[in-house]
């Protein structure tokens, strides 16, 4: 059973990617080589941008999941609780935990 299900999407990685590929498939036609000079570069670029296009982070019973991308990856933490933890000691964390 799914616990905590979250999805964030990188539109600064894929904004920039594609516009860094686009920037060099225009440079790449004007340039001496020819359009194929850059094209090993824009290859990545794109790779890049589909594998950190997005970030999923899942909770279950007691398993965390971490997906990148379209799910090809998959991380997975099986232990999401020390038995031996202090639990009131704050280490870390967000803002919000602060105000």
């Amino acid at each position: 059973m799914t616990k905590y299900e979250h999805t964030q999407i990188g539109y600064t990685i894929i904004w920039v990617a594609l516009g860094v590929a686009v920037f060099l498939a225009i440079t790449g036609i004007f340039a001496q080589g020819g359009p194929g000079t850059f094209l090993i570069i824009e290859v990545i670029l794109l790779i890049c941008a589909v594998v950190f296009c997005k970030l999923t982070i899942r909770i279950d019973d007691k398993i965390l999941h971490g997906h990148l991308g379209l799910g090809l990856s998959e991380s997975r933490c099986s232990s999401l609780k020390s038995p031996h933890a202090n639990q009131s000691a704050s280490v870390g964390g967000t803002a919000g935990e602060f105000i």
